[in-house]
């Protein structure tokens, strides 16, 4: 059964839980990533944890630029639409999370019609859904990140509207990009709680 995923992509939680998959920010699988995989694995969710970086984890804004500047994206997006392929295989519906470069990345997977996430949560990052397939997304934004700014936010926002995809969208004022994740250098603990909180239920891993 778990030889099906690309080598690299780790499982965690019982087969039969309810499945997710998590994609990583720019900085690699992080102390946050884990963080919010493990939680979720106390919790009986089965984590589908793709690693693009090959085990190389930065910790530098500098870094973790070059790393996802470096990503091969054909590489990357053939390791993602896989995990889709074997998640879908179960004919159970799954869903997906991913922070930043993870939520531009994934993007790609919400138009890919039955082998879609039923629900995808995004932190501060996503790109134009091309084609139907999920039902809804999550998004979580920071006012005035740098990262992801109003106008690739509207961009992303007006794709999923063309693709028929609903859109459940929350503001965080005052805090930044990389809010959510333990170990950034903007992590934001109640901004975490209730970001966690909110994607939780939407993922229905409550």
């Amino acid at each position: 059964m778990t030889d099906a995923f690309p080598t690299g992509v780790q499982l965690d939680g019982p087969e039969d839980g309810p499945a997710v998959l998590v994609l990583h920010p720019w900085w690699g699988i992080s102390p946050g990533v884990l963080a919010w995989t493990e939680t979720r694995v106390q919790g009986g969710a089965r984590v589908v944890l793709p690693d693009l970086y090959d085990g190389k984890v930065v910790d530098t804004i500098e870094e973790a630029k070059a790393m996802a500047n470096g990503l091969d994206d054909d590489k990357a997006n053939a390791v993602l639409d896989a995990c889709a392929d074997r998640l879908s295989e179960s004919g159970r519906p799954w869903g997906a999370l991913g922070w930043s470069m993870g939520a531009f990345l994934g993007t790609r997977l919400t138009g890919r019609g039955e082998q879609a996430p039923r629900r995808f949560v995004m932190f501060y990052g996503a790109g134009v859904a091309d084609g139907s397939g999920t039902e809804a997304v999550q998004l979580h934004v920071a006012p005035g990140d740098d990262f992801f700014d109003p106008d690739e936010e509207a961009e992303a926002l007006r794709g999923f509207e063309k693709a028929g995809i609903r859109v459940e969208r929350y503001e965080y004022p005052g805090l930044g990009h990389w809010f959510a994740e333990v170990g950034s250098p903007a992590y934001d603990e109640e901004g975490t709680r209730l970001a966690t909180e909110r994607s939780l239920a939407f993922l229905g891993l409550t």
